[in-house]
């Protein structure tokens, strides 16, 4: 089997999680390609700290941003001949080392070769490490990789030439896309507005104005659940220490969003009914033996 490459873009926006995200992926794969399309010096500093890139094990390419579709398309052109799976990294997810070891170096390279695609499952934390949207189904984690392939859209990208069966691992991790002052989380969607040039269609998909009102309009929706479970074992400062404005929207979200429910275990059935798929398609009996493993120890209580 050939290697398993993360790929990843960075922007010009801060991403806090940035380093704890690629130390959680760091023995997990061979190496780390990265479309630098932005400016940011607390996300050049968590590169270039980070154990990857002191390793030589990741490949850098700067360029001008014109749409998400093109950042994750200069991802592909990075990838070397000898790449056989690349793993779509964001770079304000975390994930659970042990686990994710288990799937690049045991299920990864026992899948029959018909299989051409491995999803996951995320939990994405909704401006705060106490509250959760509800457990979301993450496609194409990893793929099989093809020279032919590419990306299309502008936003929330769509990729074009995957091939093969898709199955689904029971595996879940943590996205902290929304942990962001409120301020440079409006920012940041008036951004994809400005730099996609798709003003309709991201004002249909993001119509936010005031974070107060987007707090209280997915309580209405019933689409926030309080989180009790558990984090990935990569250390996160904020957990220890939140600065102030974290604090402070702790606290709002704590008035607006009292008597929520608890998240529970109830989306484990929709994670162990795909499990016999994959299964199946695992040719030998410690892979299997790993995925049953994954499946019967999740770590979260799930929504």
């Amino acid at each position: 089997m050939g290697k398993i490459i993360a790929t990843v873009i960075v922007g010009a926006q801060s991403e806090p999680h940035l380093a704890q995200a690629l130390e959680s992926v760091y023995e997990a794969v061979d190496g780390v390609v990265i479309d630098y399309n932005g400016k940011n010096e607390s996300n050049w500093q968590a590169i270039i700290g980070s154990r990857l890139y002191r390793e030589g094990r990741i490949r850098l390419e700067e360029s001008e941003f014109v749409d998400y579709a093109q950042a994750r398309n200069n991802t592909l052109r990075m990838l070397n001949k000898d790449t056989s799976w690349f793993f779509r990294l964001d770079a304000d997810e975390v994930h659970f080392p042990e686990d994710l070891n288990k799937i690049t170096r045991q299920l990864l390279p026992s899948l029959k070769d018909d299989v051409g695609m491995l999803d996951a499952y995320w939990l994405c934390f909704f401006h705060s490490f106490k509250y959760v949207r509800p457990l979301e189904r993450r496609h194409d984690l990893f793929v099989r990789f093809y020279p032919d392939m590419h990306w299309t859209r502008s936003i929330h990208e769509q990729l074009q030439g995957r091939r093969g069966v898709r199955v689904a691992a029971p595996y879940v991790f943590h996205h902290y896309a929304d942990i962001k002052d409120p301020q440079d989380f409006l920012a940041k969607h008036k951004d994809y507005v400005v730099r996609t040039n798709a003003e309709d269609t991201l004002k249909k998909v993001y119509p936010i104005n005031n974070l107060h009102d987007h707090f209280l309009e997915h309580k209405k929706k019933g689409e926030v659940l309080r989180y009790i479970g558990d984090f990935p074992s990569v250390e996160i400062p904020w957990r220890k220490t939140p600065p102030k404005y974290l604090s402070d929207m702790q606290n709002e979200l704590d008035d607006l969003f009292c008597n929520v429910p608890v998240a529970q275990r109830g989306a484990k059935s929709r994670i162990l009914f795909r499990l016999l798929p994959l299964l199946y398609n695992l040719d030998n009996w410690t892979a299997r033996r790993e995925a049953i493993n994954l499946a019967f120890n999740l770590k979260l209580r799930l929504p």
